[in-house]
């Protein structure tokens, strides 16, 4: 998987939108990140919660994993070349439902990973 990729799957969802963070192409849904490219340009940086971040780590470390940086906050680092188009969709609908405005929500009660 590439951040194109990426960039399709997330920009095909309502509301979101591309900026930078931390100097690396990111995007968003409102002022909430969702994703963004992590510094090397191997890997992203997914927000989710904590609870899901501990699951997804124990489940698949080849893919999910943290640095110190990270530890105790809500993201993951994921390896792009590990990556699958339809986890990336699932965790991205997640977050994305998490931190959109309730007017958009509403808007989009069907919206499915």
């Amino acid at each position: 998987m590439t951040f194109d990729d990426i960039r399709r799957v997330v920009l095909a969802l309502p509301g979101t939108e591309e900026r930078t963070s931390y100097g690396t192409p990111a995007l968003f849904v409102s002022k909430a990140l969702l994703v963004r490219l992590n510094d090397g340009g191997a890997e992203v940086v997914l927000r989710m919660s904590l609870e899901e971040k501990a699951f997804l780590m124990e489940a698949d470390p080849t893919t999910f994993y943290e640095t110190d940086h990270y530890r105790g906050w809500p993201a993951v680092l994921a390896r792009l070349d590990q990556l699958d188009h339809q986890t990336l969709r699932t965790l991205v609908v997640r977050q994305w439902r998490a931190s959109a405005p309730k007017k958009m929500l509403k808007a989009y009660p069907d919206l499915s990973p």
